[in-house]
């Protein structure tokens, strides 16, 4: 084979991965045009609380504006506090190479305590909400409230670790308000 037919041969070849990588990449582009898939046996995931609050009690942008603010100073609170119990359970994860399980109880019950917070932070939050609405969205809000699960309403599928996934570390909180998209500009 002379050097003809061999630079031949390479260009060709050259010529059929620059193709393939222009179809995979038109491929991938297309695909996130399009948005995620759901499987048939799947549920679509549930609209934002922004999304309910708006379209479901028909918030006004006053009450709007204010569920947001409770929702940033509530975000700032719980996140404190998850951190504090991530730190916790290291602690307690510290105390298997010792003997110490007097000190184990101890962490395991201000983790319980953290919890507690936890809780009395989601109930005073959603007491919060409740508060800015006016007579006919108290009731719609009741009503929302009792189709809301909590976390020990949650079922795991087939091959989820029953107590859920664990806390991402790296999660920011939510993005600035005017990151967010268009879905409270109506």
């Amino acid at each position: 084979m002379d050097t003809s037919n061999k630079q031949k041969g390479l260009y060709i070849v050259i010529i059929a991965l620059l193709v393939i990588n222009i179809g995979t990449l038109g491929f991938l582009w297309y695909n996130s045009l399009r948005g995620p898939k759901h499987d048939k046996g799947s549920l679509p995931m549930a609209p934002p609380p922004e999304v309910l609050f708006r379209d479901e009690l028909r918030f006004t942008p006053e009450q709007m504006t204010k569920m947001e603010a409770f929702r940033d100073e509530n975000f700032k609170a719980t996140k404190k506090i998850h951190d504090e119990i991530r730190d916790l359970k290291k602690s307690m994860s510290e105390q298997i190479k010792s003997a110490g399980d007097d000190e184990a109880k101890k962490i395991a019950g201000q983790i319980g305590d953290k919890q507690k917070e936890l809780e009395m932070l989601r109930f005073t939050h959603f007491r919060q909400i409740r508060g800015i609405c006016d007579d006919a969205q108290k009731q719609k809000f009741d009503e929302m409230m009792k189709k809301i699960p909590g976390p020990e309403d949650m079922q795991p599928g087939p091959g989820m670790n029953p107590n859920g996934p664990p806390p991402d570390p790296n999660r920011q909180g939510p993005p600035p308000r005017e990151n967010r998209p268009d879905s409270l500009k109506k």
